[in-house]
This record gives structure tokens, sequence and C-alpha cells, in this order.
């Protein structure tokens, strides 16, 4: 005590280094324990809902061989290796004809007469009909390697938009043989496989799905305009069409890639940050250090935890925000409310910036999908309406009396899809991603593009 009573030199350092730590390392200490408190209750809500932390978790189980549509798959689009990459040609490739029937056959540029002779191929016959056993099984799994988390590829949906184009080309010579019935066929063969898009939790699975729909729809409403199909093939269609459903695995791949992104965190937690951060920002093999990178080297150190941990709640509430934004709002107010969602997440949170993509788009082009599904069973519903009764209904409630089921509702307007008959046939249309009613202009329509029409569905016959 003496030596306390005797030096003022100790006293003062004691009460310096008491005083630094009062203003620098307690708040530090309280503030890494309510950010790690704050984060394990965001978690917390996660597992209470019982969605994946994960993307491991987030994958669908593996299916036994035999009830595995990806394996019939793997036989025409060649099968993922070890490395993740499909390694060899498709089928489609090994015909020598793939530009022949996916683009100049689909985009009329040559006849019907000029790929008649591949599709009388036993190899592509093959290919076909194992695409349809494939698409009647119920599962699908391609031997994804989940555990790659963000570094993650998916080199089989190239492939399988590829078929799709090749199914879409087949259901283009069949409705031109006057086999309308068969080119409908292939067109649910078609919607099936995009079904089994759906089943992976990305949204890149998704808006594969949506694109090979898109396909799907345009053929088949040429198909339509190419000939009337049976009662028998109608109904079928209908209920198929009916059971379709985008919106559950849409919100299903937005949990998904909030899974990913949990990934991305606990990457930088267990790697080298300032490396991911260059390949993440595109700055791989580049010289200088980027500003961020600072950054990422703070958050490499146990002095950057609690800022670390404050990006990741970040990012999950910006992710939980989206997905209630999805499930709720209507499509008209979706991208302002996305977009300012976006705006909001504060510019320390970097790493959030970096990797939580906004989807108010791509609820867009799912939304444009639902559309054109719903738009072909309207245009079915009037082949039986037109059969019945020799002519086309005057409007949609004329065809809705003759009905035992509600018509579906156009999802960028919230009401009944537009419609009109025509001399020839009709017109029946959705105020499409404008959210105005352009009077059934499509996108080719002069005076109209992709930015201000309608998504129309014309039958002419």
């Amino acid at each position: 005590m003496s030596l306390w009573r005797n030096s003022l030199a100790l006293r003062v350092t004691t009460f310096i280094v008491v005083g630094l730590f009062v203003l620098t390392v307690a708040p530090w200490l309280y503030l890494d324990w309510q950010m790690q408190r704050d984060l394990d209750a965001e978690l917390q809500r996660i597992r209470d809902a019982g969605e994946p932390l994960t993307l491991v978790d987030a994958a669908q189980v593996m299916p036994p061989p035999s009830e595995n549509a990806a394996e019939l798959y793997q036989q025409v689009t060649g099968r993922i290796g070890a490395d993740g990459l499909i390694h060899g040609q498709t089928a489609f490739e090994m015909s020598g004809y793939q530009d022949l029937v996916e683009k100049d056959y689909r985009d009329g540029k040559v006849t019907d007469a000029a790929v008649r002779s591949v599709f009388e191929d036993p190899a592509i016959v093959l290919a076909l009909e194992t695409l349809r056993q494939a698409s009647e099984r119920e599962k699908c799994a391609f031997p994804v390697n989940w555990s790659a988390g963000p570094a993650v590829l998916f080199p089989h949906w190239s492939k399988m938009r590829s078929a799709t184009r090749w199914l879409s080309a087949k259901s283009k010579l069949c409705a031109h043989d006057g086999r309308i019935d068969e080119a409908l066929d292939w067109a649910r063969v078609s919607l099936r496989m995009s079904e089994h898009a759906t089943q992976e939790p990305t949204l890149i699975a998704q808006l594969v799905a949506i694109a090979c729909q898109s396909i799907t729809c345009s053929q088949a409403q040429r198909t339509l305009n190419a000939g009337a199909p049976s009662p028998e093939a109608v109904g079928e269609m209908i209920a198929y069409l009916q059971s379709i459903d985008m919106r559950t695995p849409f919100r299903n791949s937005l949990i998904g890639e909030r899974a990913m992104g949990l990934d991305c965190f606990e990457m930088v937690r267990r790697e080298n940050p300032v490396e991911l951060w260059r390949s993440w920002s595109g700055l791989s093999g580049s010289s200088g250090r980027h500003p961020t990178e600072l950054l990422a080297a703070l958050y490499a150190s146990p002095l950057g935890r609690p800022f670390l941990n404050n990006d990741e709640i970040i990012y999950l509430q910006t992710m939980r925000d989206q997905i209630q934004i999805t499930d709720t709002a209507a499509a008209k107010d979706r991208v302002a409310r996305m977009e300012e969602l976006e705006g909001s997440i504060p510019r320390m949170a970097v790493l959030s910036n970096m990797i939580c993509p906004v989807f108010a788009r791509a609820g867009q082009k799912r939304d444009q999908t639902i559309a054109n599904l719903d738009l072909f069973e309207i245009a079915l519903a009037a082949e039986v309406y037109h059969a019945e009764r020799g002519e086309w209904p005057a409007d949609l409630q004329a065809l809705q009396d003759t009905l035992e089921y509600d018509l579906p509702e156009d999802p960028f307007a919230g009401a009944a899809y537009h419609y009109r008959r025509e001399p020839d046939g009709f017109v029946a249309w959705s105020v499409g991603m404008d959210f105005d009613d352009d009077g059934g202009h499509g996108p080719k329509d002069a005076g109209y593009d992709w930015r201000n029409c309608d998504l129309v569905w014309k039958l002419a016959r």
C-alpha cells in the first residue's frame, strides 16, 4: 500500500489503464456480446421455422436411383462428374444437328422436311423417350456438390434448357403433321421437366424452369393455332396445368439463397477472407489493394467479430423482408418495395451488399410464367367451348359460366385476365410487367416492345 501511496506515476498509470479499458475494451466486449446475442436470435428464428441454415440442409434428399428422374436425364444430358462438371457430349450434341433443330427449325428458318429425318434417328427417338420417362418420375435430384456453398456448380441446367428446345421442336413437327394431341403431350413432358428444376433450392433453378416454361408455352400457342386437340387431351392438359405450383418453389428458392448467403459468412470465418473478397468482388488476379479488402482483413481478426456478426444480422433481416414482400406484396408494389429495401442496406454491411441480391425482377419473371400457364389454360377451356358450341366465347364470363372451376386471375393485376373474341378466334392477355392494359398488343406489334406490352395468347384458326 505504501508503494501505491508514494508512487504518483503508478496511480496515474493505473487510472489511465482502467480508463482505457472502460473507454475501449469494455464497449467492445459489450458490442461483441450484443451482436452475438442478436445473431443467435436471428438464427434461432430460422431454426424454429424449420428452415435450413446451410445449402446442404436446403438441398432435397437424394432419392433411390430407380425413383430419381435425374438418373434418366443424365443418360441424355451427360453425367455430372466428381469435379461438378459434365464431361463429353449430350445425345443432341452428338447428333450433329443441334443448331439446325434448336435454332434454325424453331426460328422458322428451315422447313419441317429439313428436320424430319433427325427426329427419325433411333438415337434421338431414344433420347426423347428417355426424357419422357424421366419427366414421369416424381423426384429429381442431380448429384450437385452442395457442400461447396457459394462455389457450387450447376452444369446440368444449360443441358436441360437444350433438351427443352428439342422437345419444343418435336412438338412443332407433330403440330405440322396434324398430330395436335401428341404435340400437347410433348409440351407436358417439357413442363414436367421444368417442375423438376423447381425442386432445387436455388434461384438459378427457378429461372431455368421459367425459361423452359416460356419455350414450351410459346410452342403450345403455335400448336393450338395449327389445329384443335381432342377433348380428352384438353381435359388432361387443363388438369395438369392447374396442378403446377410456381409460388411455393420460388419461396423455397429464396430460403435456399439465404442459406447460401449464410455459407458465405461461414467461409469468411474459416478461410482467408481477403482472398474470398477479391474473388467475390471480381478482383482476383488484379494488382494493388481494393479499399474493401481492409474491411475483409478486419473481419478476419478477433477485433472485427462484432462487425462481421452485425453484417450477418443485416443480411438475415434483409432476406427475411424480401421473402415477406415476395409472399404478400401486390406485383405492382413489389419492385418499388424491393428497391427501397436494397437501398436501406447500410454501406458498412459490405458483405451483405455484395451477396444479397434483390429478387424483384425474378419475382416478376415468376409471375410472367404463371400468367403464361394461366393463358394456356384459358385457351384450352375456350377450345372445349368451341368444340361444344361451334363458336368462341364472347367473353370470359361466358366461358366461366360453362365451367365447374374458377378461371385464374392475372397475377400482375389481381383481377381477371382480358379477352377479346375475333372473327377467326380470340385474343387473351395479361397486362404484363408494365401493369398497363395495352389492348392485347404483344412485343412484336408495331409501337410495342418488351417494356410496354401485354402477355398475349392469340388464336386464329
